[in-house]
């Protein structure tokens, strides 16, 4: 979305609404299949980052981002850290 600010000059506002929006989703960011989509995201990029990590020999830097992955898998397939607390 673009707005302008006090000076009157334009400027970009990128809202939660809009990244969420960028993902295909329709629903609100709290609603599981919003936040399913989220974490499928997640993972498909860390998955990447870990892999160019892993390429440029950045060992703990893939290794965190292995982690990273491994948490967003467990919120898409509902394992996640949350589903425990209700």
């Amino acid at each position: 979305m673009i707005r302008r600010n006090v000076r009157g000059a334009t400027e970009r506002d990128d809202t939660l609404s809009d990244k969420k929006s960028s993902l295909g989703g329709t629903k609100s960011i709290g609603d599981d299949d919003g936040s399913k989509a989220v974490a499928r995201y997640l993972s498909d990029m860390t998955g990447q980052l870990e892999s160019m990590a892993r390429a440029a020999k950045l060992e703990l830097l893939a290794y965190l981002l292995a982690m990273a992955r491994a948490e967003a898998e467990a919120a898409t397939l509902g394992n996640g850290p949350n589903e425990d607390d209700s």
